[in-house]
Order: structure tokens, then C-alpha cells, then sequence
């Protein structure tokens, strides 16, 4: 937005608090959205796993095809559902921890230790990124677990067949105990936590950066708009003196 004050003009920009925010609205549109997202791309997700985990060989249209020969279109989407049940509270935990982590961080930066504005900023969406990261991962985590047994479900690499998705985190935890639900878990955060951490904070950074390009661009329209409207003017003048 372009903000004019005696003579100049500036691009404002204002972040939106969280407090400010209608937490239902973003939540509910955020969730809906991650939810038909990641049911376009799931099918990817099983032809991903079922090639990392060696039960099927051979190019992507191959695994693909082979999939569905043995189980159908669904076979492609089999324990979306079982995700689902931890993607919509991780997305929300991930979200909540974001906004909360980073107004609190922020403030105590700025407040105890003395930061300025920009640079507690950018400092708290770094930090805030990486702590909601480490929280959805630790929520969504044992889903992931269940949901890719049941995708490689009936091939050579199962050891165990799983009616439904209960049945696997009974079996799970019954075999394998609470370790067994959080395979993974710290290499995953090994991944998660630094990209999180590092989108959030450029994007602060190159918030920012295009902020203060936009107000050199606002005050040379600015002064354009000025031009020509004294042009303008004294044209009329001139016209009106002939």
C-alpha cells in the first residue's frame, strides 16, 4: 500500500498480528487446503515409498502401473485417510506454534534483549519457523509411520498385514511399542526443522528487502504524479492567461 505524507510516499507495510487474526477462518481454510493438496499429490507419496523401500522396481510409470494392477486406482491413495488424521492437527499445530513462537520470541527480543525491529523480526521467524516445525513433525509422525505401512501393504516388503488404520497403531504399539510409532523422527526433523527455519526467516529477510525497494519506487511515481500534475497547471495557467 502507498502511503503519502507531505510530498512523499512510502510502501507501508504491517504485518498482521496474531491476536488480529480470525483463527477458525485461517485454520479451516489453511487445513482445507493442505487436505486437497496433498490429495493431488499422494499418489506420488506411494510410488515414492515403494521405491525407497525396494518392494518395487523399475521407472515411475512402471511402479505406477504395477500398483494399480495389483489393487486398483485406490491402491495410489491407500492410507490417505490414516494421514490425514495427523496432517489436519500437525497443520494446525504448525501454524499455532509459528504465529504464537514468533510474537513471543519477538518480543523478548526486542523488549529484554534490545533488538530493533528488523532484525528481532527476521531472528523470530527464524527461530518461530524452526519450533513450529519441530512440533507438527512430532504430531504428524506416527500417521506417516502408519500410513506408509499400509501403502506397501501386500508386497514382498510388509511383514504384517494391517486391516485398517487402527489396527496398525494397535499392532504397532503392541509390537514395536512408542519407539516404533516415531521411526524416523529425528531425521526427519534433521530435514524439517533447518528448511522451516530457513523459508521463514528469508522470507522475513526478502520481505523486507522488497519493502524498502517498493518505497524507492513509490516516492519516484510519487514524484511523477507531482510532475505532471504541475505541468498540467501551468498549462491551464498558460491557456487561461492567452
Amino acid at each position: 500500500m502507498i502511503v503519502r505524507a507531505r510530498g512523499t510516499a512510502e510502501w507501508d507495510h504491517k504485518d498482521i498480528e496474531w491476536a488480529q487474526l480470525d483463527k477458525t477462518k485461517m485454520l479451516g481454510s489453511q487445513t482445507a487446503m493442505a487436505v486437497g493438496l496433498r490429495g493431488m499429490l499422494y499418489p506420488n507419496s506411494v510410488i515414492k515409498t515403494h521405491v525407497q523401500t525396494n518392494v518395487l522396481t523399475g521407472t515411475t510409470k512402471e511402479v505406477a502401473r504395477t500398483i494399480i494392477e495389483r489393487n486398483g486406482l485406490r491402491g495410489l491413495w491407500r492410507g490417505f485417510f490414516t494421514c490425514q488424521v495427523g496432517i489436519i492437527p500437525a497443520h494446525s499445530v504448525y501454524v499455532t506454534a509459528l504465529e504464537c513462537s514468533k510474537q513471543y520470541i519477538k518480543q523478548h527480543l526486542a523488549i529484554q534483549k534490545g533488538f530493533g525491529s528488523r532484525r528481532a523480526t527476521q531472528l523470530s521467524s527464524f527461530m518461530g519457523g524452526a519450533a513450529a516445525s519441530l512440533c507438527a513433525a512430532v504430531v504428524r509422525t506416527p500417521t506417516d509411520i502408519i500410513a506408509q505401512r499400509l501403502m506397501i501393504q501386500g508386497t514382498k516388503g510388509a511383514s504384517t498385514a494391517y486391516s485398517n488404520g487402527f489396527h496398525a497403531f494397535r499392532t504397532i504399539l503392541k509390537t514395536e511399542g512408542i519407539r516404533g510409532l516415531y521411526a524416523g523422527l529425528g531425521a526427519a526433523v534433521l530435514v524439517s526443522v533447518p528448511f522451516s527455519a530457513t523459508f521463514w526467516g528469508s522470507y522475513s529477510s526478502l520481505k523486507f528487502y522488497i519493502g524498502h525497494s517498493m518505497s524507492g519506487l513509490a516516492s519516484t511515481v510519487e514524484e511523477r504524479r507531482r510532475r505532471k500534475q504541475n505541468n498540467l497547471s501551468n498549462l491551464s495557467n498558460s491557456r487561461s492567461s492567452n
